[in-house]
């Protein structure tokens, strides 16, 4: 015998249901949405294995990053018997790098960016030898053979290049220290140039791919990949302040760059999806720096200018140093 259910109960039971399918929804974000930004923090900022963020090709599968590694390699092979191996304590942090002492007066320290070791920088090293200058290349803080877990994005770590610097200053006389730096490290760079403490020697920064903020450059990184930035975005950058310290929306190189008072070169790509022109207008317009400029690449994507204009990209670094010397 079937018994068919009143008017009201069944007004009940879809009552229940939609109660329970919008407790569901309601719960969602709560839940999953924390679980998602972790996994996505942890994947792109924190170092999972002492393996992970080697001293490897970053994107083995990235014709041209396979280039760059390959060029570098090839300098650092022909220039290895200029190397000194070099170890230093940065607040606690065991940190490692290599110097390419050619007993010149001025030392350039290359800085790379997330997630490369101080092998990236080797692609950079040709410029410099050929201006007359040591070369200075290190492991980041978590990154190669260095110590550490998190990618702060310079917000803590940048006094790892100030104390760089210094050690170079005390223990090679070098009076003339500039930091070439591309993208996450070239915030880091201004960092170290534009806080109080930066000692004279520290003369200028050249900034290759500079974000306004990493809030702005990574919901870039999650458009281009076709993830949804709603409230997710904003819950990696709460991983950032839990496991790192750092506070990565309403700090960076916007906030930062009214400090800069150093010269500085900004460069850019007009293809760069992360760390747009538009961007890199702002900066360059709100850093008050009398030695100053920018300049406009129409060949590559982020962090790959040079090697799509390799003979005007040494250009431009040399006048720029012609520049910032002839003051």
């Amino acid at each position: 015998m079937i018994t068919l259910l009143s008017t009201e109960q069944i007004y009940l039971i879809i009552i229940i249901v939609l109660a329970s399918i919008l407790g569901i929804l309601a719960l969602y974000p709560i839940v999953v949405y924390p679980f998602i930004a972790r996994q996505i923090y942890s994947l792109h900022l924190e170092r999972r294995t002492h393996e992970l963020w080697g001293r490897v090709c970053s994107e083995p599968n990235d014709y041209e990053q396979r280039i760059m590694r390959d060029k570098g390699l090839e300098w650092a092979k022909r220039n290895a018997e200029f190397k000194e191996d070099l170890h230093i304590v940065s607040e606690g942090y065991n940190l490692y790098g290599e110097y390419y002492n050619y007993h010149k007066e001025r030392t350039i320290l290359i800085i790379a960016g997330r997630a490369e070791s101080l092998c990236y920088g080797y692609y950079y090293a040709p410029i410099y030898e050929r201006l007359g200058y040591n070369i200075l290349l290190v492991d980041k803080r978590a990154h190669g053979l260095s110590d550490g877990k998190y990618e702060d994005c310079g917000q803590k770590s940048y006094i790892d290049y100030i104390n760089w610097a210094k050690y170079i200053h005390d223990n090679y006389g070098i009076n003339h220290i500039g930091f070439h730096a591309i993208c996450i490290g070239s915030s880091a760079a201004l960092y170290a140039c534009s806080d109080e403490k930066t000692p004279d020697y520290i003369e200028f920064e050249i900034a290759d791919g500079m974000y306004k903020t990493f809030r702005e450059s990574f919901k870039n990184h999650m458009k281009v990949a076709k993830r949804s930035t709603f409230i997710v975005l904003d819950e990696i950058l709460l991983n950032a302040k839990i496991h790192s310290g750092v506070n990565l929306i309403t700090d960076g190189p916007h906030y930062r760059i009214k400090k800069m008072h150093k010269p500085i070169l900004f460069i850019y790509t007009n293809l760069d999806k992360f760390s747009t022109p538009k961007d890199g207008k702002a900066l360059y317009e709100r850093c008050p720096s009398k030695i100053k400029d920018i300049k406009f690449f129409d060949k590559g994507g982020h962090s790959h200018v040079r090697i799509n204009n390799e003979e005007k990209y040494d250009a431009v670094v040399k006048e720029f140093l012609d520049k910032v010397y002839s003051e």
